[in-house]
């Protein structure tokens, strides 16, 4: 008997958001800092280099996602030297900027 595998329109099911791993991982986080003795408020850096050594993520977009990011301008600077075939040569300065916009993390 051979099954096929095709589209259909009935519902898939779904995960229920209880379940998550992601979930899980961060009421696991905050059970952690209750053992260190943290109820209400902790340092945001304190908490990342908690997260990093406890839960053995080190990922930067990863630790991004789970502490959102704070609204900031980055800026980045480079350096262009240009060289003719006339032998001459310029130098060229370039500066960008670009707003990072504030993100909850989970």
């Amino acid at each position: 008997m051979v099954e096929s595998f095709g589209f259909t329109t009935s519902p898939k099911g779904h995960k229920r958001k209880a379940h998550s791993p992601i979930r899980q991982r961060c009421l696991g986080f905050l059970e952690i800092l209750k053992g260190y003795g943290y109820t209400r408020t902790i340092p945001e850096d304190e908490a990342k280099e908690l997260f990093m050594a406890e839960m053995g993520i080190f990922d930067r977009k990863s630790i991004e996602n789970y502490f959102g990011r704070h609204e900031c301008k980055v800026r980045q600077s480079m350096v262009r030297y240009a060289r003719y075939g006339s032998g001459c040569s310029g130098v060229k300065c370039i500066e960008l900027t670009h707003d990072v916009t504030k993100r909850k993390g989970l």
